[in-house]
């Protein structure tokens, strides 16, 4: 038996396929309210998000899944969510970030590269006593990586 989040993940690999959409997380909670995290490789727009919850909604009323209960949540993953795909990682490529490895420690710098077994980034290492910090290029194993956020800048 297929669960509604199954499901949903079906709908949503059909219509994004070819396209440049795609899924970051489906999140479901005990409430009956499932949270879709969807991105694509230029920038995502709550008008986006909503032709893909009339899609999602449309597909599952057309095969007799949708109940009154189910409440679905399209969104993109935000600025301070982690990445939790790869292809949120090649979408930022030239952008800041913050990396956290497994044991706690952060690195941030601007992400050069992603490879199929890690990233690469022009680290930022703050000197003492100095005000520019000193860059230097760093390789990060994905099996190393904790969690990888956008850094905001102003």
């Amino acid at each position: 038996m297929t669960t509604i989040t199954e499901r949903i993940r079906e709908l949503l690999e059909v219509r994004f396929e070819g396209s440049s959409f795609f899924i970051v997380e489906l999140k479901p909670t005990p409430s009956n309210k499932i949270q879709i995290f969807v991105d694509k490789d230029e920038n995502i727009t709550s008008g986006d998000c909503v032709k893909i919850f009339k899609y999602l909604k449309l597909n599952l009323e057309e095969a007799g899944e949708w109940n009154e209960n189910l409440l679905l949540e399209v969104s993109s993953p935000g600025m301070s969510k982690p990445f939790k795909v790869k292809r949120q990682f090649k979408k930022n490529v030239g952008r800041h970030i913050i990396v956290q490895d497994l044991d706690g420690n952060k690195k941030e710098g601007l992400l050069k590269v992603v490879t199929e077994s890690g990233i690469v980034i022009d680290e930022h290492i703050q000197q003492k006593r100095k005000k520019k910090p000193i860059v230097k290029e760093t390789t990060i194993p994905f099996d190393s990586i904790k969690s990888v956020k956008k850094k905001v800048t102003f």
